[in-house]
């Protein structure tokens, strides 16, 4: 589709270029991989470890690189890969449980067994009391996301490096970045209430 696009563009005379960025994270992210944030801190770190890979990128990183992206170069149609730095699903888990003060997953779930218990609960999703029976759904996706996010979407961006300047920052930084703006835009509890959150507290003697 993007080349059908971009032929369609370049027999107009229509000068653009192709940008294709990876996981962001960032500014005003609040869905997608930004919502394990707040559901280590719900299920207190009890969620299943994330099989596969990809390639972590901040958004004002991605921004600059847009900027770039307009002043340098022919217009005809370049492609850019945007990667950030390339992780294991797991190792940012663990970086956002440490942010969070939460337990993080030790290991990864089999990619086949996650993808498995998320179709067990597709299937129960409008089965009226049978919904009980759904295995972790507050933290195990849809099918279509977990075959998504399970995937090994690592990728280079040695191109857009060298023409346009692009550097991606380390995966902590990227996640740092995006959990303060949480915190600060009122999306996650600030830091003191996350060792709180789920501690019970004895009662009071008289």
């Amino acid at each position: 589709l993007e080349e059908q696009l971009s032929c369609g563009l370049m027999s107009t005379g229509i000068e653009h270029v192709i940008m294709q960025p990876c996981s962001v994270f960032g500014r005003f992210g609040e869905v997608g991989w930004c919502t394990i944030f707040s559901k280590l801190i719900e299920s207190n770190g009890n969620m299943p470890g994330l099989p596969g890979s990809s390639s972590f990128v901040d958004v004002q990183d991605l921004a600059v690189a847009f900027v770039a992206a307009a002043y340098v170069g022919q217009g005809k149609g370049e492609r850019y890969i945007l990667g950030g730095t390339n992780a294991t699903n797991l190792e940012m888990q663990r970086e956002m449980a440490r942010l969070v003060n939460t337990p993080s997953p030790t290991r990864a779930s089999p990619k086949f067994l996650l993808e498995a218990l998320s179709r067990w609960n597709e299937c129960l999703l409008h089965k009226g009391w049978l919904r009980c029976l759904r295995i972790k759904p507050s933290t195990i996706g849809s099918p279509w996301l977990m075959a998504k996010v399970t995937q090994n979407q690592s990728a280079q961006s040695l191109l857009a490096q060298k023409a346009l300047g692009y550097r991606p920052r380390a995966l902590a930084d990227t996640l740092k970045r995006n959990y303060d703006w949480l915190v600060r835009a009122g999306h996650l509890p600030p830091p003191a209430e996350h060792g709180d959150h789920h501690q019970t507290h004895p009662k009071k003697q008289d």
